[in-house]
């Protein structure tokens, strides 16, 4: 069975997980005892890492193939999640976000390519739209759920 066409998934993972942590950054500031300015690197060490792998990932690939980059940044991606939810310091927090983004960065770029390889260049841009408009709804849907989570805590 041909998973290819599906790859648009992790993508919308890392865009969750920029939302995740934008709306909760108060309670992750909280939570971890740190001040808002120093709690904002949470954010910004994700991005950073992901700004640094995105140009790279075409030269990655074609030193370690598409499938197996694609894999280790979902891999890196999902690990580092985990591991985000069982810091117990902001240190530590930040230095698995940095992971996070460089496995987030991966994705997106791996997944395009997999993409323009899977369809014939007639179709590809209606499995681009397709997969868009699948990924729009999921990803207001569940910022709005995640802002609405936020304002009233369990």
């Amino acid at each position: 069975m041909d998973h290819r066409p599906h790859s648009d998934a992790g993508h919308l993972y890392g865009d969750l997980d920029s939302s995740i942590a934008n709306v909760a950054l108060t309670h992750i500031a909280g939570g971890l005892s740190a001040g808002l300015d120093e709690s904002t690197w949470v954010l910004t060490s994700y991005l950073v890492s992901n700004a640094i792998v995105l140009p790279m990932s075409g030269w990655l690939t074609t030193i370690i193939g598409r499938k197996r980059f694609y894999m280790t940044c979902v891999a890196l991606f999902t690990a580092s999640s985990f591991l985000c939810g069982l810091a117990p310091t902001l240190p530590l927090l930040i230095f698995f976000r940095i992971l996070q983004g460089a496995g987030g960065g991966g994705m997106g770029p791996s997944e395009q390519a997999i993409l323009a390889d899977t369809f014939p260049p007639e179709k590809r841009g209606l499995a681009c739209r397709a997969i868009r408009a699948t990924r729009s709804p999921v990803s207001a849907t569940s910022f709005v759920i995640l802002v609405a989570a936020s304002e009233f805590p369990c």
